[in-house]
């Protein structure tokens, strides 16, 4: 159970993994459902499990944050070049290039 969130519905299937409710009487109904119906409630909950095993682990957030650093590693690597061992390099600044000590 979840209130609206942006992108959640990029994180779980909403209504087959997750459900969302608009209001604290919308949630109050869908708990009543959830204790009433025993097939929903376990099958929901076997789906959201699914999920977080599958995709939701430290492994794949840490891979997801390798990424992401690789790709800015890239992107900068790709926008310098070096020009000496004194770490100083002329960066891609886009019509003008610059000098840069780091």
């Amino acid at each position: 159970m979840s209130q609206p969130y942006n992108g959640i519905e990029e994180w779980f299937e909403v209504g087959k993994e997750l459900i969302v409710v608009q209001s604290e009487e919308e949630a109050l109904e869908a708990y009543s459902w959830l204790l009433e119906s025993d097939y929903e409630r376990q099958v929901i909950g076997e789906r959201a499990r699914e999920r977080i095993f599958k995709v939701h682990t430290y492994h794949n957030r840490a891979s997801q944050i390798i990424d992401v650093l690789r790709s800015k590693l890239n992107d900068r690597v790709n926008s310098a070049y070096l020009l000496s061992s004194h770490e100083k390099a002329i960066v891609k600044d886009g019509a003008t290039d610059r000098l840069v000590n780091y």
